[in-house]
């Protein structure tokens, strides 16, 4: 049935006027985010492709290069306008690597495996301007620290004994590395033998770039040993050496040890450092243990 507008009682007529305004005022605020969503994507492409033209961005891509799932990534260093990328075979203590070197295009130049079944793997630095790989070897008597040089066109070379450090009931030592150099100084710290109910002990050796032994510290602990040790050795920016060792005592625990709690080696070392500690205490005598 239609109605004329004079036929419209005022009630009517009202109610038209307000559905009117309604769908107007929905085309409205309809048309606003259509525009808004335009003017939006607009920006964004004007955006990208002002960026994109002043900043030149470009990636490349290295050739395809065979994966094995038994490697995780360890590293990739940028090393003499390369990148060598380091993957380590997983759950292997031994010294089990792959090796791909790529040029500043990402070329494949070389790549190699790299097999010490014998010496367990440690870690790989780039320190004092070079890349060397660390081991320990076991030979039954002593724990010897090991490390080789990168060379790039072939392998890494013949290895160097940095330090040794006799096992103890057959009970080996252990050895770990610190993260990078100050003032072309390299610290890591030496684990000595388990011996059950008998304080920890540990020590701190430095060697500088022609990887000489200048600084050997020994220090006992007042814990004791347990069949699983968690330290780790800190370098602060200004050069200073810390230990954090993590321990269980009615819940996990961690204490801080400073410079300053560490006594020397007489025997090694002339110049002696004072002894103190933070906490728990801590027990020594210079020297090297019995």
């Amino acid at each position: 049935m239609i109605y004329s507008i004079k036929s419209l009682s005022l009630k009517d007529y009202l109610n038209i006027n307000c559905y009117l305004f309604r769908v107007c005022l929905t085309l409205g605020y309809k048309l606003i985010l259509i525009t808004k969503v335009k003017i939006s994507f607009f920006i964004f492409f004007s955006f990208m492709v002002l960026f994109g033209s002043s900043q030149k961005l470009n990636l490349s891509f290295s050739q395809h290069v065979p994966y094995s799932k038994d490697y995780k990534p360890y590293s990739c260093i940028s090393y003499n306008s390369n990148n060598i990328l380091f993957q380590k075979k997983i759950n292997s203590t031994s010294c089990d690597l792959k090796v791909n070197i790529f040029d500043s295009h990402l070329d494949d130049v070389n790549h190699f495996n790299v097999l010490l079944k014998d010496e367990n793997f440690l870690g790989i630095r780039y320190i004092f301007d070079e890349i060397y790989l660390f081991t320990s070897f076991n030979n039954g008597v002593e724990t010897i620290l090991k490390c080789r040089v990168l060379d790039i066109t072939s392998n890494f070379q013949s290895p160097k004994n940095l330090f040794s450090e006799k096992n103890k009931s057959g009970y080996p030592s252990n050895y770990i590395l610190g993260e990078k150099t100050f003032e072309n100084k390299f610290h890591f710290l030496v684990e000595l033998p388990y011996q059950n109910g008998r304080q920890e002990d540990i020590r701190t050796i430095t060697i500088d770039n022609k990887f000489n032994i200048v600084n050997e510290v020994y220090n006992k602990l007042d814990l004791l040993f347990t069949s699983k040790r968690d330290n780790k050795i800190l370098l602060s920016n200004n050069g200073v050496v810390y230990m954090l060792k993590k321990f269980w005592k009615k819940g996990n625990n961690f204490f801080m040890v400073t410079p300053s709690s560490f006594t020397i080696a007489p025997s090694k070392v002339s110049n002696s450092l004072s002894l103190e500690f933070i906490t728990p205490s801590i027990s020594s005598s210079r020297g090297h243990p019995n």
